[in-house]
């Protein structure tokens, strides 16, 4: 197996594990029935701990087997989803070898069920989360080949004309961009050279272009399909900014992704705000790195604590 390249997990101090979303030529996908109906679930996809010294992607290969029989070839990238005790990475892989007969005791039965339908197959919310990433990462808006994700896809794009939304350094620019935008202007009010007031207009304007841009509408970025124009990212971030936003600013794709921006950039001055007079910035520059990487992870749908209000 030749390892996907991805991003380090962010586990947020949950056990770090591993899932896989095995997807047949078809399009169809297996689903694993626990035994006696474990924990609740009816139906899921086959995940698990990962062990120290393994990877995630060899635990989703072991997990596979284990709990479906089946033997997988990791084939692209889903999302990572906040469980109740891990931090859970899903791939989507393609069926290899093994038999659905050699299912582990943990088991019940083996599906093969059509993507379309994985929502009515699934009964808890956690798994319905994976069946929304699924969707988009293999959806034929996407690519017509069901073994390939979103993800894949995204890292062929990313050496386009046109910046590519779906490529983690184009969009790590942007937010830095935006991020150094703010900064400026904050030493511009206290160096006496612009007002507040000016300032805050000129946030503002950088979070609705940020959120044209994030919604698909900027023709001068490469949206990734339904996840921008499709409105895939805005019911992301309504998810993630439930209870902090108006409700009437998270139905419209781009002015969610303009509330998360002006959610970022309070952040950005709370970070400004507290290095001391005679300091050098250090441990500001550190930390508004840091919340750029958290922010470009999150507008391409990796679940963490950067819109957590502290």
């Amino acid at each position: 197996m030749h390892d996907l390249a991805e991003l380090p997990l962010v586990s947020s101090g949950k056990k770090p594990a591993a899932g896989v979303v095995v997807v047949e030529q078809d399009g169809r996908v297996w689903v694993v029935h626990p035994s006696n109906g474990f924990a609740g679930y009816r139906a899921t996809f086959p995940k698990g701990h990962a062990d120290e010294g393994l990877s995630l992607q060899a635990t989703a290969i072991r997990e596979a087997f284990e709990e479906s029989g089946l033997k997988v070839q990791i084939t692209g990238f889903i999302g990572d989803v906040e469980r109740t005790q891990t931090m859970t990475r899903y791939y989507s892989a393609r069926r290899v070898g093994g038999l659905s007969a050699a299912m582990g005791w943990e088991t019940q039965a083996v599906a093969l069920v059509p993507l379309a339908q994985l929502h009515t197959y699934v009964n808890r919310d956690v798994d319905q989360t994976v069946v929304a990433r699924a969707a988009f990462a293999l959806g034929s808006d996407t690519t017509s080949k069901p073994a390939f994700s979103g993800w894949q896809i995204a890292l062929g794009r990313a050496s386009g004309p046109r910046p590519y939304l779906g490529d983690l350094q184009a969009v790590g620019a942007l937010v830095r961009d935006f991020i150094a935008g703010i900064a400026d202007r904050y030493v511009a009010v206290c160096q006496g050279q612009s007002t507040p007031w000016e300032a805050s207009a000129a946030d503002g304007a950088e979070c609705g272009r940020m959120g044209r841009i994030f919604a698909g509408h900027d023709p001068a970025y490469e949206s990734m399909g339904e996840w921008n124009e499709g409105g895939g990212l805005g019911r992301f971030l309504a998810g993630q900014l439930e209870g902090m936003v108006a409700e009437d600013q998270l139905r419209d794709p781009v002015l969610a992704a303009a509330q998360a921006f002006a959610i970022l950039a309070h952040k950005v001055y709370a970070v400004l705000q507290a290095v001391p007079g005679d300091g050098d910035g250090a441990d500001a520059q550190a930390k508004l790195s840091d919340i750029a990487d958290l922010m470009a992870r999150a507008l391409l749908g990796f679940e963490n604590d950067v819109f957590m209000q502290e």
